[in-house]
């Protein structure tokens, strides 16, 4: 080996043990206390909404034509609106993304359902097993 890898390798072995015992003892908190996990990740969900509604807001400027602007413009403010109320109350913010997993789960595996057995309806085609 060179003088480089013999420098990095030892401190990349260094940090990826680091990494994970930090993984582990984030792992142990959310088993433990799944709460305050749950409202953490709902206050960091909603920094990104508010980060993600002033970019939207910020860049509506320079789209194509005023329909999309406005859009742009709407969901940007639509954004900011639902991180501040996800960061101002974690609960409600745990409580609401609860709410839209399960109806997605709930939609998802309906469609899958009525889409298996539409599947079952249809003439086998030339070839397949």
């Amino acid at each position: 080996m060179n003088n480089i890898s013999e420098m990095v390798v030892p401190r990349m072995i260094d940090t990826a043990r680091y990494l994970g015992i930090g993984l582990i003892i984030l792992g142990l908190i959310a088993v433990f206390a799944p709460t305050v996990t749950g409202m953490t990740i709902g206050v960091i969900v909603g920094i990104l909404l508010v980060v993600s509604g002033f970019l939207r807001i910020a860049f509506a400027w320079v789209a194509m034509s005023w329909g999309d602007a406005i859009l742009r413009f709407l969901f940007g403010i639509l954004a900011l609106i639902a991180g501040i109320v996800m960061i101002s109350d974690p609960a409600l913010g745990l409580r609401v993304i609860t709410i839209v997993a399960i109806a997605y789960l709930v939609v998802d595996g309906i469609s899958n359902i009525v889409l298996q057995s539409d599947c079952h309806r249809q003439p086998a085609v030339a070839g397949s097993s």
